[in-house]
């Protein structure tokens, strides 16, 4: 009988560590992905009004904001969220380059992209296609086709709200263009928002 009620009171214990082991991870991972989001909610590639300067951007506040589209897991499709980035600080306003090098960061950060992955150089646009060049580290990315997807859209929202007349986006990766990043979407053509 004494071994019996210790049994089942070490059974207990177990049980209930693990409830609470899930609850704080739980909620550690709601928090990386809600933390410092300043939309009130999902956006599907809409142009969206820049709220508050994000906390995290690292770039000083001067004359215009920027906005970034990150990927939204919480969202059952290709959806993106905007949030705001602070404002470029070069006088000349390469608003375009600042704006991807502060997304890449941020989605090396949150784990959307292979860690390491920064951009070569400064995006350059030729009629109204915005070509952005990668590190090597991006070939290294394996996500899901819904996760390659959020990556593009979030990608060519960023680039189409940052720079002026952008409305297309071209993927290179060490100046070479590239096929596709996961193997899941067909990215050998310049491609705007919503590409599903």
């Amino acid at each position: 009988m004494k071994n019996r009620f210790l049994g089942c009171l070490i059974l207990f214990v177990i049980g209930a560590g693990l409830v609470v082991g899930a609850y704080f991870a739980g909620n550690a991972f709601g928090r990386k992905y809600s933390a410092e989001i300043t939309a009130d909610k999902p956006r599907a590639m809409e142009p969206a009004k820049p709220s508050a300067p994000g906390k995290d951007s690292g770039v000083p506040l001067s004359r215009g904001k920027i906005t970034l589209y990150i990927p939204d897991e919480k969202q059952g499709e290709a959806a993106v969220r905007s949030v705001s980035a602070g404002s470029p600080d070069d006088p000349a306003g390469d608003k375009l380059t600042q704006s991807m090098v502060l997304l890449v960061k941020r989605l090396v950060r949150d784990g959307n992209l292979p860690p390491d992955t920064r951009l070569v150089g400064k995006v350059r646009v030729k009629n109204s296609v915005a070509s952005i060049d990668f590190s090597e580290e991006i070939r290294s990315f394996s996500g899901s086709t819904l996760e390659e997807a959020q990556l593009a859209n979030s990608l060519a929202s960023t680039a189409v709200a940052n720079g002026e007349g952008v409305q297309k986006i071209r993927i290179l990766v060490c100046g070479s263009r590239v096929e596709t990043l996961g193997g899941h979407l067909d990215l050998s053509e310049p491609f705007g928002p919503d590409l599903q």
